[in-house]
């Protein structure tokens, strides 16, 4: 494999000197490492180079060396469908873009907005075929189809045009539809983790098969290369739209990987690409999977959601996403746009009866995603509306939308903070449109680059002792001989094991999950008087009972982790590591005995690596849902203890899962370091 090349500061063009922060500094740390790698090139040790961890060490160097000269920022406009995502953005722009939807979304393409200084230009990019064939199974994978890979597209439309047919495809056995096994399938999946059937699933997987067998030959690209065509730019809401029709006949624009739209438009920064996607929660799946599989694309992310929803299932799922593929990190990568805040009500602003206003949710949001107030934005297109030239909407006017009085238009809570305040008033100003425009042209370009760069700036050092570990542990085999080996051997046996019994033996967990339930139930209800209070509780006292309950089950949880699972687990994985012959792995001297414990203590502190996964009792949407004005009639206190106990059940097996990955992710770690003690390099 060749040795990257080195960089220049002129390579860079998006990178910005800032603080303490220069280009040149960390153009230098990427070129000290590629000096690294040809310093090993031309040593005793230049075979590592053609060992598989150090292709991915190396491939890794120029994933970074892209971040670092990409020509543009790719930044994301995600939001819920009907946000008013599309409608916004023109109106930011100044330019009709998108299409906007009216109770319908609209986007269905991935739509990759630049600014060039020439005419403005529309071109379209197709599938290969193993995107087609990905995105294939996905949409099938969301009808709940079995084995689509061993399908022909006549086989699956076949199903789709027989609802007996398309039971056997999604169950495996055929049941009569009048039967019970018909519906409980349906509930089945309902209760668990698949989603319910979206109504356009069917008809948008219909066309789209029929698509690819009408037009496959002529726009799909067998070689991987994917087909570009340029087509004229007033065309570009017949591709960029869904159709507001019927299916009618097979339609070449459903095998469309992307399009992209280059503009003179002054109000989009050179040196970003906007990226359009598809509303998430619309009435086909296509749009959720369209916009999640652009997502490891991204460096940063406006989120429109309407102003009410800003705790819903889909906007919760994307930021956790992003979490993940920012490196646990949204500060200056992800912005929030709260829109349509005129359907917010009086009760929104100034408080319900326990005195919880709109502004405590949005703390609450700040606090949960460790988000600036810097990064929120109020939108409304009514009171956008009502500048009309006039440089600011009608105070009074706007007022009356947003539910105040023009005496004292911000709400207490919001003005209590001044960064939301401001946002406040940019909203009274023109709908928090002029805002939200200059925020786009100089506040996310900059904020993107200075993340990017320190993020370039961890990695290449993390790859730097990453490399440097490598060559030393490979001295360490050469230097170590036989008896090391040996005793590597041993140690690699024991590891394996443990891994297995990991795997396998469920009454490892199974004393320790029944603890962990019980001690969370006594905080729960403690005594028989606790349940008979709740049991007496009306629908009211029961939503702040559950704040209250799920607060103080977190922090017991969170205790518990720490002093009974936690410890009693590595403890007794520690028993069986004792007495083993002290290999030195890494840095450390001890063995694999003084890993183990170092690991323990790293694992009691939660941020260290409990994930999205990993269970909370904070979830309001959840109670909002379970109370709302359909259902409150039903819901009371022993429905409620019911519910908890049901959650305090399934976060039990979810912890006791989570730390069943986590300890053989760790086991796993030493058995790599093990066996390049064991393995010459090229069987490593």
């Amino acid at each position: 494999m060749s040795v990257p090349a080195k960089l220049s500061t002129a390579e860079c063009p998006l990178l910005r000197n800032s603080g303490n922060f220069k280009v040149a500094d960390l153009v230098e740390q990427f070129n000290q490492l590629v000096d690294q790698i040809r310093e090993i090139d031309g040593g005793e040790f230049a075979y590592l180079l053609n060992r598989q961890d150090i292709h991915a060490i190396l491939d890794d160097i120029e994933r970074v060396r892209g971040q670092m000269t990409r020509p543009r920022y790719r930044v994301g406009f995600l939001g819920t469908s009907q946000a008013g995502k599309s409608t916004t953005l023109n109106n930011v722009l100044q330019q009709k873009i998108s299409k906007s939807g009216i109770a319908e979304a609209t986007t269905s393409t991935i739509t990759r907005v630049r600014r060039n200084e020439g005419p403005d230009q529309f071109s379209l990019r197709y599938m290969t075929q193993e995107q087609y064939q990905d995105r294939r199974e996905k949409l099938c994978k969301a009808l709940h189809i079995l084995n689509a890979g061993s399908k022909t597209n006549q086989e699956i439309l076949a199903y789709l045009s027989d609802p007996q047919k398309l039971l056997v495809a999604q169950t495996g056995e055929p049941q009569a539809e009048q039967e019970p096994e018909f519906e409980s399938a349906r509930a089945r999946r309902n209760r668990t983790s698949e989603h319910a059937i979206l109504p356009d699933d069917i008809p948008y997987l219909t066309d789209f098969l029929r698509s690819y067998d009408a037009h496959h030959q002529r726009v799909i690209a067998k070689d991987g290369r994917p087909k570009e065509i340029e087509v004229p730019f007033e065309r570009r809401d017949t591709y960029l739209n869904h159709p507001a029709g019927g299916s009618g006949a097979p339609s070449e624009t459903l095998l469309i990987w992307d399009a992209e739209i280059g503009t003179a438009n002054p109000n989009i920064p050179v040196q970003l690409e906007a990226i359009d996607c598809p509303g998430l929660g619309s009435k086909r799946t296509i749009d959720t999977v369209m916009t999640k599989e652009f997502l490891p694309q991204l460096d940063g992310a406006l989120i429109f959601l309407k102003a009410d929803q800003i705790r819903s299932k889909d906007i919760v799922e994307i930021l956790e996403i992003l979490k993940t593929n920012f490196g646990n990190k949204l500060e200056g990568r992800v912005w929030v746009v709260c829109n349509k805040m005129d359907v917010l009500t009086r009760t929104h602003h100034f408080g319900e009866q326990d005195g919880r206003t709109y502004y405590d949710v949005i703390h609450d949001f700040l606090h949960d995603y460790q988000l600036p107030a810097e990064q929120i934005v109020f939108t409304s297109k009514r009171i956008y509306e009502l500048v009309e030239g006039k440089g600011k909407a009608p105070l009074e006017q706007a007022a009356v939308l947003l539910s105040v009085t023009p005496q004292e238009p911000i709400p207490p809570k919001c003005k209590s903070d001044r960064t939301l305040a401001t946002a406040f008033q940019h909203l009274l100003d023109d709908g928090g449109i002029s805002h939200l425009r200059k925020l786009i042209l100089e506040t996310v370009p900059g904020a993107v680059s200075q993340q990017i760069a320190a993020l370039a700036k961890r990695e290449l050092q993390s790859l730097q002792e990453e490399l440097l570990h490598k060559v030393e542990t490979e001295q360490r085999r050469v230097k170590g001989g036989r008896q090391q080996r040996d005793q590597a051997i041993q140690c690699h046996d024991t590891v394996l094991e443990l891994m297995m019994d990991l795997g396998t033996r469920t009454e490892f967990f199974r004393p320790l999950a029944e603890h962990i339930e019980q001690k969370l139930y006594e905080r729960l209800a403690p005594s028989e008087q606790r349940v008979r209070v709740i049991l007496q509780m009306p629908v009211d006292d029961l939503a702040k009972q559950f704040r209250l309950h799920a607060e103080t089950l977190d922090q017991q949880l969170d205790d518990l982790m720490n002093a009974d699972v936690i410890d009693r687990l590595y403890a007794e994985v520690a028993e069986k590591m004792e007495g083993l012959p002290v290999v030195p792995l890494g840095r450390n001297a001890g063995g694999i005995h003084e890993i183990w414990q170092n690991y323990r203590r790293e694992d009691r502190d939660p941020k260290s690596w409990r994930g999205t996964d990993f269970p909370t009792f904070g979830s309001p949407e959840l109670f909002s849902g379970l109370t709302g004005a359909e259902v409150a009639h039903s819901f009371d206190g022993a429905a409620y203890l019911d519910l908890m106990k049901e959650k305090i059940r399934v976060a039990t097996h979810q912890v006791m899962h989570s730390v069943r990955v986590q300890m053989r992710r760790r086991l796993r770690m030493m058995e790599k370091e093990l066996s390049l003690l064991i393995w010459k390099p090229e069987a490593a």
